[in-house]
């Protein structure tokens, strides 16, 4: 019997505590129901706060805390840097990008239970018009169970497919065999053209896999058979030797290996290897090898991208702190409104536990629907953030939705209880006879000072956030001022894939024809061919001066050479600044080799004396060219960037005619066209017209020349615009907060108003002392901001394109633009300030 009743009162004392927990539940919704405004405004800050963070921890989760998707045991898989030291800078850099022979050392550490290598590039699919660019890696035999990762159909391919002379055969992507195949298993055993032939698809990756790197991949293919056959060879060529970087490499460490054993390890191999080689001129023999995460954001090199996500991670949670500050002053102004109310239901017996509960009960409501609100922010607003600003990274895992999801959830909880809990302690502090005596109106001095505390931070981390979007903002107009010596603008890029074993001369003719057909295209204002292309390649070669005994070394190194057509300047936007740039009568075979150079070159080989005249022996050393040849300088051109637009030390650099010049194999790449008007429309003219051509030609690649320049934006772009969102948001929800703080101090503050009215205080006065009041709550928070700006400078600093981050303008401009928005949220209150009736001020007391 004892154990029966023992069970019957927990029965009910879980009833009643239910009952009472639903009770307070319909008392909290009865309370917002009665305040629509105040529940609209107190979701809406939600929603922004909360979805500002869901969107920027979908990218910081991507980029930052979760390994690339389906590998197993991604922890034990390194990323391999070598530290080695620059010849040219004599600086000591990690770099991933190494050469086969260290491919064949790494293979060698015990410690590694497997070392995979892999190199991007990009293939053509089909020909002619149907033809597309399908982005490619080529991958050792090992690369798939180095990662551990699984074939949604088929298999992957082995070392055996991987051998010099083996089969063709591909991996396909999920994407690539749902959008040609209409699935994975139709897919496996089908055939695909990539320009060296018919290859197998023998396995398809599954859904959402990118390998090692966050970047979409199409299809995979076995990495030595690919470049051997790319190359026209089956035996030892360039692309291993030692001196060509052209890949990564990846490894997964052996059961009970270490990754300070394995840096060990591989550092000796590599060293070993360094010093068994005939030339070792380019390589240092002090090198050491990193086995850094596979998380690349996280390694030596992490993109800029990445520190810039980091940074407006802890920009959104500044977002979310002034929504949950905004939150609470308006909370503790409804409960200095319900002082009277709170004193009753006291005074009847309602203990402080339940009245502390049903205020955070309120505040939790009043966060999970503005948890609601944010994840619509977060499902509509973060993929269009995720692509538009960092283009090239896959998105769309369900594993990571479900973590976004996870997240807004829990911030949703951590956002509730920190807006409640000030109110709901300062309402449980209420004194019963002190608050029945009290009118509704007299609201006590701390409650005020508490608001007008919340109110400084407010505007305190708007200025933190506001300072930093102009500093980004200053940086971004700053990179897209940068002076690149040519003009990107309005021009096109346009190269070819060739059919395989189609010979030099028969590329070369096709691009003169092209050449000749996209110049009398309507709307193109020049065009030129070139070896080297823009921000894409770069070659040195030998060169003596007559006169100079060795060639001075610059810090960019070079000097670097390009072969060029006469319509090259033009088109590129260089602009001659001594002598003249070439004509059609010197771009043809047999005329006089003539070259022009640019200025650092001019101002380094001749200082204070005028290039043009000059002589240049090109490739004194190479084989079928004359030692004694004179390549005649004949014009001067401004310094270009060749790759960079930020930090690319001085080079020298030249160019030579086209189809004159003495450089040996230097046969024309791809040409560049300025058009004037639309450029992205002139893409698809510019294309059919090279098209319609025929001959060797698989695929016709037409761009702007500005996406190759725009990636190195990203960073800016991204800090630029992120910041200024979040800064905007925090403005708004600032002024919001100001704006109710001043509203109700008028109407806790209607006696004294009266009575000053009453007393002869013009309507000027009574605008004033709203106005003086609202301004001064502002300019503490701005003083206390500015302070943490300065104090944060160094942090930033590196993140910055040639912008202090102490920069004046941007500091005065930040706080005038908060002072005047803390202006105009004054007016209402102070215009209400000044119809006040002073009768029913004073009756109302």
């Amino acid at each position: 019997m004892e154990r029966i009743d023992r069970h019957g009162e927990q029965r009910r004392a879980r009833t009643e505590w239910m009952s009472a927990r639903m009770q307070d539940l319909r008392y909290a919704l009865r309370r917002l129901r009665r305040a629509p405004w105040l529940t609209a405004g107190v979701t809406l800050a939600f929603a922004l706060g909360i979805g500002a963070n869901g969107t920027m921890f979908g990218i910081v989760d991507r980029l930052l805390l979760s390994p690339p998707p389906h590998i197993a045991d991604a922890d034990a898989v390194s990323r391999i840097y070598v530290s080695e030291l620059n010849p040219i800078t004599k600086e000591r850099t990690p770099n991933n990008t190494i050469s086969y022979p260290d491919y064949e050392a790494m293979q060698t550490v015990r410690a590694f239970s497997g070392v995979a290598a892999y190199a991007g590039t990009q293939v053509t699919q089909g020909r002619g018009a149907e033809a597309r660019q399908a982005t490619a890696l080529l991958a050792s035999g090992n690369y798939f169970h180095v990662l551990g990762v699984r074939a949604e159909a088929g298999r992957f391919f082995t070392a055996d497919d991987a051998k010099i002379g083996a089969g063709r055969v591909v991996v396909i992507s999920h994407a690539t065999a749902e959008r040609d195949f209409g699935g994975a298993v139709n897919a496996v055993g089908k055939t695909i053209d990539i320009g060296y032939g018919p290859y197998t698809i023998v396995g398809v990756a599954p859904r959402g896999f990118t390998g090692a790197d966050l970047s979409s991949t199409d299809l995979w293919l076995p990495l030595e058979a690919t470049q051997a056959e790319k190359e026209g060879d089956t035996g030892e060529t360039s692309w291993k030797t030692r001196h060509w970087y052209w890949m990564s490499i990846v490894a997964r460490l052996a059961p009970g290996a270490t990754r300070e054993r394995a840096e060990a390890e591989a550092t000796a191999a590599y060293r070993r290897s360094v010093a068994a080689d005939d030339d070792k001129s380019m390589k240092d023999a002090q090198a050491t090898v990193m086995a850094a995460s596979l998380i690349a954001a996280r390694g030596p090199d992490a993109p800029g991208t990445a520190k810039v996500s980091m940074w407006l991670a802890g920009v959104s949670l500044i977002v979310l702190l002034i929504a949950c500050a905004n939150v609470a002053n308006l909370l503790l102004a409804r409960a200095l409104r319900d002082q009277r109310e709170v004193g009753i239901r006291l005074a009847l017996g309602v203990s402080r536990r339940r009245l502390l509960w049903q205020v955070m009960l309120e505040s939790l409501v009043l966060a999970f629907v503005g948890g609601l609100a944010a994840l619509a922010v977060t499902v509509w607003g973060g993929p269009l953030v995720s692509r538009l600003l960092l283009p090239d990274t896959p998105w769309g895992d369900a594993v990571s939705h479900g973590r976004q999801l996870a997240f807004v959830a829990g911030l949703a909880l951590v956002a509730g209880i920190v807006s409640g809990a000030i109110p709901a302690i300062q309402a449980t502090r209420s004194q019963v006879l002190e608050t029945l005596r009290a009118g509704t109106h007299s609201a006590t001095r701390r409650l005020s000072w508490t608001r007008a505390g919340l109110t400084i931070v407010q505007a305190m981390l708007s200025i933190v956030l506001l300072t930093g979007a102009g500093l980004f903002v200053r940086s971004l107009q700053r990179v897209k001022a940068v002076d690149l010596g040519l003009d990107p603008r309005d021009v096109l890029t346009v190269s070819a894939v060739y059919d395989r074993d189609t010979k030099t001369d028969a590329m070369a003719q096709f691009l003169d024809r092209a050449l000749r057909r996209v110049a009398t295209l309507p709307g193109v204002v020049a065009a030129g061919a070139d070896v080297a292309s823009p921000f894409r390649m770069s070659f040195a070669t030998g060169l003596r001066v007559p006169g100079i005994d060795s060639m001075p070394r610059l810090p960019g190194g070079g000097p670097y050479v390009d072969a060029v057509s006469s319509g090259f300047f033009g088109a590129a936007g260089l602009r001659i600044v001594a002598g003249r740039g070439f004509r059609p009568e010197d771009d043809s075979p047999g005329a006089p080799p003539t070259a022009v150079v640019n200025e650092t070159m001019a101002r380094t080989l001749w200082p204070g004396a005028s290039a043009v005249g000059r002589c240049l022996i090109v490739s004194p050393d190479q084989k079928g060219v004359k030692p004694d040849v004179c390549t005649e300088v004949i014009g001067v051109v401004r310094d270009a960037r060749r790759f960079r637009i930020s930090d690319e030390k001085p080079a020298m650099q030249y160019y030579l005619a086209l189809h004159a010049n003495t450089l040996p194999g230097s046969t024309a790449q791809s040409l560049l066209v300025r058009v004037r008007g639309d450029a992205p429309a002139a893409v698809t003219t510019v294309r059919r017209a090279v098209t319609e051509l025929g001959g060797p030609v698989r695929y016709v690649d037409v761009s702007l020349l500005e996406d190759r320049i725009r990636p190195q934006m990203r960073s800016w772009t991204l800090g630029a615009a992120m910041f200024t969102t979040f800064g905007l948001l925090a403005l708004v929800v600032a002024a919001i907060g100001l704006y109710s703080v001043l509203a109700y101090g008028v109407a806790e503050r209607m006696h004294e108003l009266g009575v000053r009215a009453a007393l002869g205080a013009s309507r000027r006065r009574l605008v004033a002392l709203v106005l003086r009041r609202g301004v001064q709550l502002v300019l503490a928070g701005v003083i206390i901001g500015v302070a943490i700006a300065l104090a944060a400078a160094p942090k930033i600093q590196p993140l910055l394109f040639d912008t202090s981050p102490r920069d004046p303008l941007v500091l005065v401009s930040v706080a005038a633009v908060l002072l005047l928005v803390a202006l105009l949220a004054s007016v209402v209150p102070a215009w209400r300030a000044t119809r006040v009736d002073p009768q029913q001020a004073l009756r109302a007391e």
